[in-house]
Parts: structure tokens; C-alpha cells; sequence
């Protein structure tokens, strides 16, 4: 496992662990657009799945820069950068439903990124390396 910095006030870690041959990065408390972007990419690249942060949309960040979360739009993005083939997003606003969450998982799979999912409590997947 190796832990790299990301962007949230008061500092926060990111995480990447290899095992079996596969690779899953766990990246919450990070505000994307911040020179760290690059370097995240580096550390999230070639993983086989990426849990990301997605507390807020695009529209919502102008009102929550400096508050250390990101968007499901930066999280494709990144994975396309880096070549991640599964994107999780989790770490969603707390006033969030179900309904709002199944409205965003239409928009980011749709338009965006097939092999996305709005993770819920629960959620669980199995990686292989088939």
C-alpha cells in the first residue's frame, strides 16, 4: 500500500494498494484543480478501480472551493487520464437521496464514463484478474 498527498484543507492522504495483481485507489477529501491533479494521476494510473470523492457536481463547486471535495466530473476525468477502467464514486453530500444519487449515476455513465457507478452503503465488487 502507498499513501500519497491530495488537496484538503489540513492536509489529507490518498490511498493505492496492490495485491493479487490488481490495484484499487481510494481517493476521498480531495479538491480537484489543484496542482496535486497531476501527481494523483500518476498514483492512480493503470489501477484497476478508483474510489473517488464526489461530494458535489460541477455547478455546486463555485459555492464549496476551498472546502477539500470534488466533483463526478473531475473523478472521469481523471480516470480517463490514467487509464482507470472502473470509477466508484462514493463520499457523496450528506443531503443526497437515493433519487439524487440514481439522477447523477444516469448522467456519469450515460455521458460520461460507462464503467462508472454511485457507490451506496453496502456496495461491494469483486476484482479479478481475468
Amino acid at each position: 500500500m502507498c499513501a500519497f498527498p491530495v488537496n484538503h484543507p489540513g492536509g489529507a492522504y490518498g490511498f493505492r494498494i496492490d495485491a493479487a495483481g490488481c490495484a484499487v485507489c481510494y481517493v476521498t477529501d480531495h479538491e480537484h484543480g489543484s496542482p496535486l491533479d497531476d501527481a494523483l494521476v500518476a498514483n492512480i494510473q493503470d489501477a484497476d478501480m478508483v474510489i473517488y470523492d464526489s461530494t458535489y457536481t460541477e455547478e455546486e463547486m463555485d459555492g464549496h472551493r476551498g472546502w477539500g471535495h470534488s466533483t463526478w466530473e473531475a473523478g472521469v476525468e481523471l480516470a480517463n487520464r490514467a487509464s482507470v477502467p472502473l470509477l466508484w464514486l462514493a463520499h457523496h453530500h450528506p443531503e443526497r437521496d437515493d433519487a439524487s444519487l440514481d439522477a447523477l449515476q444516469s448522467a456519469a455513465n450515460v455521458s460520461a464514463f460507462p464503467r462508472s457507478r454511485f457507490v451506496h452503503t453496502g456496495a461491494a465488487c469483486t476484482l479479478s484478474l481475468v
